[in-house]
């Protein structure tokens, strides 16, 4: 059974932080800790539903496994902190300083991290649902092999990302800035991608099926076999881009940007270039 410390003071609560002292199990649902100094801590497994964290300091903090559903952790500085397996459903994290934290295998649906700053963080196995990431700092950040439906990126800058083996199906990328991220492999199925920046990625056999492209920038990436059936493409620049062996199928390409693009052994069935620019492209 849980050990029941709700009653227990930030000032105390900061003192068995600071002496490194371990708390497994410990309950402290709906406990007040706004602004709290709990750098280094130890809570693993442990129960934080509906806790307030606003502004609280927990970089270095090792929280593998602990609950924080429902939690207010906006502003909060979780630096390099251990979070293997904790469950953020509903949680919010907006503006939270995430940089370099563990969250491989965390649970993350519909839990609120805009402006959220993740780069360099490790959100590898990660099952996310209807989660908010508009506007965060996802530079460098390892996100392969999660799956991540319905998500919102919209805004979000996840330049130099590793995100090998995706599932965003369903999300929404409105003017975010992927560039030079490895994506080969994702899924964006019904995604929207409307004025989102992906030049210079890998996306070999990345799937894009009936997803929204127009006025995608693709400058420059390698789309190898990848999956455009039926997308709307409209206006996209897709200029310099490798696309041997692509699924174009009842793709809409009208104003498209091919010129320098490889597009030999590209399957364009029932796709409409009309006004597509192909200059210097090989077909």
């Amino acid at each position: 059974m849980a050990k029941d410390i709700r009653s227990i003071s930030a000032k105390d609560l900061q003192s068995m932080a600071a002496r490194q002292e371990p708390m497994q199990g410990v309950n402290l649902e709906g406990a007040t800790l706004d602004g709290a100094r709990l750098d280094g801590a130890i809570f693993t497994q442990c129960n934080f539903r509906n806790a307030s964290l606003a502004g609280a300091s927990l970089d270095c903090a090792i929280l593998e496994g602990s609950i924080f559903e429902g939690a207010d952790l906006t502003d909060a500085h979780l630096q390099e902190s251990r979070l293997v397996g904790a469950d953020f459903s509903n949680a919010d994290l907006s503006r939270a300083v995430l940089i370099e934290a563990d969250l491989k295998d965390a649970v993350l649906e519909q839990t609120l991290l805009i402006d959220a700053r993740l780069s360099g963080a490790f959100l590898v196995r990660v099952q996310g649902f209807l989660a908010d990431f508009s506007g965060a700092d996802l530079r460098r950040a390892t996100l392969s092999g999660s799956r991540l439906l319905l998500c919102n990126f919209q805004g979000a800058h996840g330049e130099l990302m590793q995100a090998m083996k995706v599932d965003f199906t369903g999300g929404l990328f409105r003017n975010a800035n992927f560039d030079r991220a490895q994506l080969s492999g994702s899924n964006f199925s019904l995604a929207n991608l409307e004025g989102a920046s992906l030049r210079g990625c890998p996306l070999r056999m990345a799937n894009f099926f009936q997803s929204n492209l127009v006025g995608t920038k693709f400058t420059k990436s390698i789309m190898e076999g990848a999956h455009l059936t039926d997308v709307h493409g409209e206006g996209a620049q897709i200029n310099g881009v490798n696309l041997r062996g692509a699924r174009m199928i009842d793709g809409r390409f009208l104003d498209a940007n091919f010129d320098a693009s490889f597009l030999l052994q590209a399957d364009t069935t029932g796709a409409q270039f009309k006004g597509a620019s192909f200059k210097e492209a090989r077909r």
